[in-house]
């Protein structure tokens, strides 16, 4: 089943990577300083998004009662919250690290394609696959040591129940996939604007016509 799980995955990121190289691709941004570098990593460690991000994580695994040794209550609460804040604080620094060391874009830069499937398959492969200051393209080493680092580093203090190898490799799976994600966001975030601008539109122009 895993083989089969794995040459499907192999065999969508070669069609993806095909359909990809035939379609027109976005101009490749100006290369970052370690100044803009830096400044992108303060940004993603130090922003709202850091405190409220994990504060949810933190309470999805309080409703799951997740790891069990830690039961419920407040204490428990913060010590999942500690948890999660110093997974993306690792995964931060990992991508910061690396990145800079190999020269990785850590920006993600919206595809110029129009249909669904081919952005989605877009969003996916550029994922796995970082943009360099020369303008060529390599394995996103920097995205999968974050993904390491956030999977596997909370096993020198998470209880048994879960700081095993296949759950660090699990968390860092899942966490490739809430990169995907927003990967994904990013992609659609214009459609998503216009969709919302329509629908505000089209309520107001049926307010005024109602307006006696």
């Amino acid at each position: 089943m895993k083989r089969h799980i794995l040459l499907g995955v192999v065999l969508f990121l070669a069609a993806s990577g095909r359909a990809l190289a035939q379609s027109p691709m976005p101009t490749a941004p100006i290369p970052l300083t370690f100044d803009q570098r830096f400044h992108i990593y303060l940004k993603q460690t130090y922003s709202v998004s850091s405190i409220l991000v994990p504060a949810v994580f933190s309470g999805i695994a309080q409703a799951e009662n997740s790891p069990r040794e830690w039961g419920q209550g407040g204490v428990a609460y913060g010590e999942r919250l500690a948890t999660v804040h110093g997974q993306f604080q690792i995964n931060n620094a990992c991508v910061f690290a690396v990145g800079a060391l190999l020269h990785e874009d850590p920006r993600y830069v919206p595809s110029v394609l129009r249909k669904t499937w081919p952005r989605m398959q877009y969003a996916l492969v550029h994922t796995l696959v970082a943009r360099t200051d020369s303008e060529g393209q390599q394995p996103a080493f920097a995205t999968f040591a974050g993904a390491f680092g956030f999977g596997f580093f909370p096993n020198l203090w998470l209880p048994p129940s879960e700081n095993s190898l296949g759950q660090g490799l699990t968390r860092s799976l899942t966490f490739i996939g809430v990169n995907v994600g927003m990967n994904m966001g990013l992609e659609f975030h214009q459609d998503d604007l216009r969709f919302l601008r329509r629908i505000f539109h089209r309520g107001t122009a049926v307010s005024s016509s109602s307006t006696p």
